[in-house]
């Protein structure tokens, strides 16, 4: 049987990022996402929902993303959930859910973005030819 652990989201950057090293000297980065989601309820009107997830990074993914995602940005997401345990300062064992972040792409704008936005220059292929005046090789798709 095939199993499938991943997950996609696209949500909002609730926490400031947070760079470290692992004990082996390996970078990582940690933050936290909030998901929205409006369920109808029996009487018509609309719950929002809000769930928190925690993210982590590893290596340049980190890095990079380190470098252009602020508190509030909107961020997509895809990765797998990895479930794991640590014991916390006061002794008590912590089961805890992250997801591993295999690929991003930012979605919200920040200002240390390195590019800018360019205008779309607007091209008729066509040559001002009616559908019908094209032949099956005029059509550029």
């Amino acid at each position: 049987m095939m199993c499938l652990n991943r997950v996609t989201l696209l949500g909002i950057v609730t926490s400031p990022v947070k760079l470290g090293h692992s004990v082996k000297g390996f970078q990582y980065l940690t933050l936290s996402m909030a998901t929205n989601e409006k369920r109808k309820k029996h009487d018509g009107t609309y719950l929002e929902i809000t769930e928190w997830h925690k993210l982590k990074l590893w290596g340049d993914r980190a890095e990079t993303l380190a470098k252009y995602v602020k508190k509030g940005d909107a961020l997509f997401v895809e990765g797998r959930i990895e479930a794991r345990k640590y014991t916390n300062k006061e002794g008590l064992t912590v089961n805890t859910h992250e997801i591993l972040v295999e690929t991003f792409r930012l979605i919200g704008k920040t200002e240390k973005r390195p590019f800018k936005e360019e205008k779309v220059q607007e091209v008729d292929v066509t040559e001002g030819k009616t559908l019908e005046e094209l032949g099956a090789d005029d059509i550029p798709f």
